[in-house]
């Protein structure tokens, strides 16, 4: 059985040609078990949500705090599913041999940055082109002049 870590075994293939078969199938195994940890880290959060109960409020103060615990407990759970619905978009390139390149300007991510974000499917400047033009958008960031 072998024993190496995900980041070992995509060393191993460093020297191989850039998204070669070898490394496909180590990054789509690496996807397959976040995408089942985040499922199971969502569906805890989906059940701490449950167990908060507003009838254990006390008083105001009480019910304040547990209002706050929920919004942070569905914080969670949403920053958990948005997790791996990018797990999901990578799987779906690696079936459209799109995976490793990005999505923006269609040259190669780079093995550094997939090994440390699996489901990335941009450059980190792209990322953040993508990032500053949103926030543009939507009035979080104030264009000079």
């Amino acid at each position: 059985m072998d024993k190496k870590t995900f980041l070992e075994k995509i060393e191993d293939l460093k020297n191989d040609e850039y998204m070669s078969d070898a490394q496909l199938e180590i990054f789509r195994a690496r996807l397959v078990t976040l995408h089942a940890e985040f499922e199971e880290r969502r569906k805890a959060k989906e059940s701490e949500m449950m167990s908060i109960n507003m009838r254990d409020a006390s008083d105001e103060a009480d019910r304040a705090q547990l209002i706050e615990l929920q919004n942070l407990v569905l914080r969670e759970k949403d920053g958990i599913s948005n997790l791996s619905k990018c797990v999901v978009n990578a799987l779906k390139a690696i079936t459209s041999e799109d995976y490793g390149f990005c999505l923006q300007c269609g040259e190669e991510i780079g093995l550094e940055r997939l090994k440390t974000s699996p489901f990335a499917l941009n450059h980190a400047e792209c990322l953040s082109d993508l990032d500053t033009t949103a926030k543009k958008l939507t009035g979080n960031i104030r264009i000079a002049g």
